[in-house]
């Protein structure tokens, strides 16, 4: 339903293999966290309607030129610096995209 292209400071993730990530138990934002003492406190989104591109053909398997929705999302520790560019392309044909914003308890 949903296929993720992620840019990561290579200074910030030193050590982080493919393997390390996609073997991790949790979500990407623990393994951040747990593994690299980075903690992703708000992230900026823009989706838009667009067509399936090569790549979202291959790992999706829709039609070529198919409408999608992608989300780009730029996520930001503390002193707003950037720890990760995504971008996320969604099959919505099935499925919605939603996405729950809540603050901390307590904060």
């Amino acid at each position: 339903v949903i296929y993720d292209r992620l840019t990561l400071p290579s200074a910030l993730f030193k050590g982080l293999t493919e393997k390390h990530f996609r073997e991790r138990p949790g979500t990407v934002y623990q393994l951040y966290q747990s593994d690299f003492g980075i903690t992703v406190l708000r992230a900026h989104e823009r989706a838009r309607a667009t067509a399936a591109d090569r790549n979202a053909v291959r790992v999706l398997g829709l039609l070529a030129g198919q409408p999608v929705m992608q989300v780009r999302r730029t996520a930001l520790t503390f002193g707003d610096r950037t720890v990760e560019h995504r971008v996320s392309v969604i099959n919505t044909a099935h499925h919605d995209y939603v996405n729950v914003l809540s603050r901390p308890a307590g904060g």
